[in-house]
């Protein structure tokens, strides 16, 4: 997925989700504040995780 950052806070959050391991996050071209993002299986174990604790089903 292709996702424009307009704000440094938006970028911060990225960049930390992607510290994390929960996505992977690529710049499109040294230029662009477009990136494309793509959620790594770690981020799909955590979000399975969230919802079993909080009694989410789908």
């Amino acid at each position: 997925m292709s996702i424009l950052v307009k704000t440094r806070t938006e970028l911060l959050a990225y960049t930390y989700l992607a510290k994390r391991g929960f996505i992977s996050m690529e710049q499109e071209d040294a230029t662009s504040s477009r990136f494309n993002v793509s959620l790594l299986h770690a981020g799909i174990d955590y979000i399975e995780s969230m919802e079993v604790k909080q009694g989410i089903t789908v």
